[in-house]
């Protein structure tokens, strides 16, 4: 699949055309989780996520590997907030962003293929330093069908981010989110992680 081809047919029903609920809810109530230092925002998209942060007064980096997204991104960030980059969030590094604290994930996690999910985990291991944060809002069912091969957006659940994340991470708060896009409302899980 091409996300490019994607975005340029306008063929993007994940993008609401606005930031995630449950975003706005934890940058009003946990501001610290995003105070670690830079925020990864991987998989961006246009930005609606990201600019949150950034208006929030947080440092943040969207990355994305559509130039069509950031394009709009960029359009649609007119002070200039956020830095975008066009990476693929699987072959990043902790050289590539030495100052990251968080990473923020919403609709990546369930975008990229079940297989590469240890590919992510490895890269947030690589990049966050100890006592830095894995802050999700996770799609754990997307549809009424309950099939892991269907996607994206791929269905996930608690037990396969526990699985994932345990060994490297702390599990601090976990919960079915009060506010969501209404096809959301109830198919999401925030799970806020900690770097050991």
């Amino acid at each position: 699949m091409s996300w490019d081809l994607r975005y340029q047919a306008g063929d993007t029903p994940w993008d609401k055309e606005a930031p995630a609920p449950p975003l706005l809810d934890l940058l009003k109530k946990s501001p610290e989780y995003f105070s670690a230092g830079d925020v990864l925002v991987p998989g961006c998209g246009r930005g609606h996520d990201a600019l949150a942060i950034a208006k929030a007064g947080h440092t943040v980096i969207g990355l994305d590997i559509s130039p069509k997204a950031l394009s709009d991104a960029n359009s649609l960030d007119k002070e200039g907030k956020v830095s975008y980059q066009e990476r693929d969030f699987l072959a990043t590094t902790f050289n590539d962003f030495p100052k990251a604290g968080t990473i923020f994930e919403h609709t990546c996690f369930c975008a990229i293929l079940p297989n590469e999910r240890k590919a992510y985990r490895d890269s947030c291991k690589r990049i966050l330093p100890i006592g830095g944060y894995w802050v999700a809002i996770i799609f754990i069912n997307p549809r009424d069908e309950d099939d892991l091969t269907i996607g994206p957006p791929f269905q996930s659940s608690r037990e396969e981010i526990e699985a994932l994340f345990s060994s490297d991470f702390y599990l601090t708060e976990s919960y079915v989110p009060d506010h969501a896009f209404t096809a959301r409302k109830g198919r999401e899980l925030v799970m806020i992680w900690r770097r050991k």
